[in-house]
């Protein structure tokens, strides 16, 4: 069994849970490796080479979107800001033209509830409250900023 993931130690990438010295190891992961997501079975690290490499073309392409989005983001984080400075400044609380509808929200207090202490102090209560929501499947992509 092997891991996606490298171990730093032995610089390989045998599954943790195979390994003879897991026992003694900080880093072991301790991860069923049926459950994790990251194993792979014998061969399978020559597959995900050849994945890798049939598809870095899209992975490229993912990674200058997100970077692009992250950035778009953040300008209009930027441009907002200025706007509701600027309109309370000028104690407008609304603007509506052929551009843009704006609406100044002022700052509020929420309530929520504390889901972690109701479970932790009530957790019969918890369980029985608890619903099942199915979620479909999806990708998580983090990009590496080098």
């Amino acid at each position: 069994m092997h891991c996606q993931d490298i171990c730093k130690r032995k610089k390989t990438n045998l599954c943790c849970h195979e390994c003879p010295e897991a026992d003694s190891c900080p880093d072991c992961c301790g991860d069923c490796p049926e459950e994790c997501g990251r194993s792979m079975a014998e061969g399978a690290e020559t597959n995900l080479v050849a994945f890798t490499q049939q598809h870095m073309t899209l992975f490229q392409e993912i990674r200058s979107l997100v970077l692009e989005k992250k950035a778009a983001e953040a300008r209009e984080k930027n441009l907002k800001d200025e706007l509701k400075a600027a309109m309370e400044a000028h104690g407008i609380r609304a603007i509506d033209n052929d551009i843009l509808k704006i609406t100044y929200v002022p700052e509020t207090v929420t309530h929520t509830l504390d889901t972690a202490k109701i479970k932790r102090k009530y957790p019969g209560l918890a369980e029985e409250c608890s619903k099942e929501t199915p979620k479909s499947s999806y990708i998580k992509i983090e990009v590496k900023e080098r």
